[in-house]
């Protein structure tokens, strides 16, 4: 599946089957389990696996239904609903662990990443030695 925490099989054949019944399409729970399991293990992103699978049995979805079936399967509200990475960066004073870090949270890693680049140069800028990393921008 496309989550990192896997629902057990039975739950996420049983919300194909209660998603394909609201669209008024019926698939039995033994053909619902095939398919999860075999969604599991393929290297297909999980909706295009769907779809494709669900075709095969007759049964046509728009792509969107089945992210939404997948979200489902997941244990979501819907594919819009997923939660979005996020990437803290903390930055501590060594000399004073008691205060509270400066913390700043980025939705892409790339600027996560130049964020504690520029905070280990601010922290090391003042050191004559860096045993531990040395920063070249």
């Amino acid at each position: 599946m496309s989550s990192r925490i896997a629902m057990p099989l039975e739950a996420q054949a049983s919300a194909l089957v209660s998603f394909l019944a609201e669209a008024k399409h019926s698939l039995p729970l033994e053909t619902a389990l095939e398919i999860c399991n075999s969604m599991r293990v393929a290297k297909e992103p999980p909706a295009r696996f769907l779809k494709a699978a669900l075709a095969g049995r007759n049964i046509e979805v728009k792509h969107t239904s089945c992210l939404k079936a997948v979200a489902l399967m997941d244990g979501f509200d819907g594919h819009v609903s997923r939660p979005k990475p996020t990437w803290v960066v903390a930055q501590y004073a060594f000399d004073a662990p008691a205060i509270t870090p400066k913390v700043k949270r980025h939705r892409k890693s790339t600027d996560a990443t130049a964020d504690l680049c520029n905070r280990l140069t601010e922290n090391l800028a003042d050191a004559k030695e860096s045993p531990y990393a040395q920063v070249v921008r």
